[in-house]
């Protein structure tokens, strides 16, 4: 088609961003079942207290029982002391 004149090829470069900003909602942390806080007071006072040592905590339920809301609250704390909330684990015996 370029050869007969029928369209013109040219090079263009276009910038793209990999992570599109625009449509991200911001979400907020949910409010803690008693249980939940006890748990979170629990292991944050842990992080408080060894200065967000590397300490590993397990938790442990049913499911649909909170874990991951309590998890992500916790990660929250661990950010702010500049440490890690992902680990491997394997399984115990």
């Amino acid at each position: 088609m370029e050869k007969l004149g029928l369209v013109i090829l040219e090079d263009t470069e276009i910038k793209r961003e990999p992570i599109a900003y625009d449509n991200i909602n911001l979400s907020f942390p949910l409010t803690l079942a008693p249980g939940q806080q006890t748990v979170f007071d629990t292991i944050k006072a842990e992080l408080d207290v060894a200065g967000g040592s590397n300490k590993v905590f397990l938790l442990r339920g049913v499911t649909a029982s909170g874990k991951t809301e309590v998890y992500l609250q916790l990660l929250a704390e661990a950010v702010k002391w500049a440490k890690r909330g992902l680990c491997w684990c394997r399984k115990l015996p």
